[in-house]
């Protein structure tokens, strides 16, 4: 049996590679907050949450969404096409084996969000649909916390500027 992981417990890894081929590594996004999206095609009810995090943050490199589909490929291109989720996707695969599954390791079923913090650890875990109203809140508030990153370009500056 596995071990169910509880807020505050460090995040499963896992490393995957997205529907459009890059390779993600949750042990590389350390520093970032990153939000996970476990869904099926026919019961993605969190979709407006993500959708609404994703149109704050979409332009901020301190978070990162990847959502997990757990339908068959098929399903998840054209749920996909309908209602596109332009936040990075990973095809699961419809009847992983909760014991060797990336969700098996966060012990859920879809649909759940899952947020972990920058220092790789869980800061919250939904297993209803009801309680996820609290992901906005709860990621205003770790977002607020983090020191803001510059982009290449900024850094650029500040190194020909000579400014620290």
């Amino acid at each position: 049996m596995r071990n169910v992981h509880k807020v505050g417990d460090d995040a499963p890894l896992f490393d995957v590679e997205t529907i459009d081929g890059r390779k993600i590594r949750l042990a590389d996004l350390r520093g970032k907050v990153v939000l996970l999206d476990f869904w099926v095609a026919n019961t993605n009810r969190n979709r407006h949450k993500v959708q609404a995090a994703y149109e704050k943050y979409k332009d901020d490199p301190r978070l990162v969404i990847i959502g997990f589909c757990m339908a068959s490929r098929k399903n998840m291109n054209k749920h996909l096409a309908e209602k596109p989720m332009p936040w990075l996707q990973v095809h699961h695969g419809p009847k992983m084996e909760r014991d060797v599954s990336i969700i098996g390791d966060y012990g859920e079923f879809p649909p759940v969000l899952v947020l972990v913090g920058p220092d790789g650890k869980l800061l919250s875990r939904w297993l209803e649909l009801r309680t996820s109203s609290k992901l906005q809140p709860l990621l205003d508030n770790t977002m607020a916390a983090l020191p803001e990153l510059k982009s290449p370009e900024q850094e650029n500056e500040k190194i020909s500027s000579g400014n620290p």
